[in-house]
């Protein structure tokens, strides 16, 4: 499907489920990683099953040539993106189109997607719930969002493109975005994956952390990454 974001238009995939009348429906935004493409990325996390069965509408935007500039250093200062404007005004093109829960607008990408995604979380929070980083890094050095957004980071500790330090970073720098204060609740997931969750946080504001012992540069299994992002999503709770 063709959607423009001004004068920028691009072909994106978009699964929209059969929704009871009335319901509005959250919307998930998948950005996959350099190289990929959107076919892919839904192949890989089964955005239609998951769609289907929770009923959440999954669009999957194309990076140009299939790199997304999103990364700022000190070399290669990216600011602004044209590739962050256009998935913010597809969130809003999308939410005036569909019957989108403007209150559950979340953002998750794999690898340079991952990036994005955080790039997305420290500039536009105002438009999404919340963010999931599989196998990212941080978008640049500094990171001011509007407000605290809740936050899920999945990392191997064998990731040989983004190392696990990377990961390191992001969530030690959105424990002190959110207001986190307290130690995180650790759990074993499965064999290979280990859970830290922050509920300490600002209202409404979880910071979850989940390490894969050996695992390299993929999307994460074992337990599956799909169902460890939308089970945190699903189960934010609301600001008191």
């Amino acid at each position: 499907m063709a959607i423009a974001v001004g004068d920028d238009t691009r072909i994106i995939d978009l699964i929209v489920p059969a929704l009871p009348g009335g319901a509005r429906a959250p919307l998930l935004v998948l950005l996959h990683p350099n190289g990929g493409s959107p076919d892919a990325m839904a192949r890989m996390t089964r955005a239609g099953e998951l769609a289907a069965r929770e009923g959440v509408i999954v669009a999957l935007p194309p990076a140009p040539g299939r790199t997304w500039h999103v990364m700022v250093s000190a070399i290669d200062p990216i600011t602004p993106s044209a590739d962050i404007a256009y998935v913010v005004g597809l969130i809003d093109e999308l939410a005036a189109t569909y019957p989108i829960d403007r209150d559950r607008v979340f953002v998750a990408g794999f690898s340079m997607g991952a990036v994005a995604s955080e790039r997305i979380g420290c500039e536009f929070a105002d438009h999404v719930t919340a963010v999931a980083l599989n196998a990212g890094a941080p978008w640049s050095a500094t990171c001011s969002p509007g407000r605290p957004i809740p936050i899920l980071v999945l990392h191997g500790t064998a990731d040989r493109t983004f190392t696990i330090d990377l990961a390191d970073d992001v969530v030690r720098r959105w424990r002190a975005i959110d207001d986190c204060t307290g130690e995180p609740v650790v759990t074993q997931l499965s064999e290979i994956a280990t859970s830290e969750v922050d509920g300490s946080c600002a209202p409404g504001v979880t910071v979850q952390y989940v390490r894969y012992q050996g695992s390299g540069h993929r999307w994460l299994a074992d337990p599956d990454a799909t169902e460890v992002m939308w089970r945190f999503f699903a189960g934010l709770r609301s600001p008191s």
